[in-house]
């Protein structure tokens, strides 16, 4: 948080109100981000705008409040469903075309008319308040155990042998 800060800081610094978005890869980021528009004089929400990544409880806070704009919440189960079923494809022996190569899963945009929904969720180890995150490792577990129960015992072996590798 401490570099993004200064990072961020620099470049309000710089380049002043040229700077209307602040995208983090993080939400840890948007926290040291957001410590330095304010610093700044800036107003999230008014003349720049502030978006993190992860769904984390201080962030999900500070949209709240409207500090920050945003958040983005990948799904870790939906991630292992589609790695599971693309898994069990290349077990069977399945190629891909280059256009098959890449998956996309649907990520959640929260905001502040939605943050609601998702602030009484209980947070998880790493800070995340999102309910979805509550059934997580059921649903992992149960997409790659459907798939697993569609391999070969030797299949099935070799990926908990060798992992993924060469698949």
């Amino acid at each position: 948080a401490d570099c993004a800060k200064q990072i961020c800081a620099a470049a309000v610094q710089q380049y002043g109100p040229q700077v209307e978005v602040v995208l983090c890869g993080n939400d840890t980021v948007a926290m040291g981000a957001l410590q330095a528009i304010q610093e700044a004089g800036r107003t999230v929400g008014s003349d720049i705008y502030l978006v993190g990544t992860g769904a984390m409880s201080d962030a999900l806070a500070k949209i709240q409040a409207g500090q920050m704009t945003g958040t983005v919440y990948h799904d870790p189960a939906q991630q292992a469903e589609k790695t599971a079923e693309l898994l069990k494809k290349a077990l069977k022996g399945n190629t891909f075309s280059k256009d098959e190569q890449k998956v996309y899963v649907d990520d959640t945009k929260i905001d502040a008319d939605n943050v609601a929904q998702y602030l009484h969720c209980p947070p998880s180890k790493n800070g995340s308040r999102c309910c979805r995150r509550e059934d997580v490792r059921q649903r992992m577990f149960r997409a790659m155990k459907r798939n697993m129960q569609a391999m070969e015992p030797q299949q099935v072996q070799e990926v908990l042998q060798n992992g993924s590798h060469g698949v």
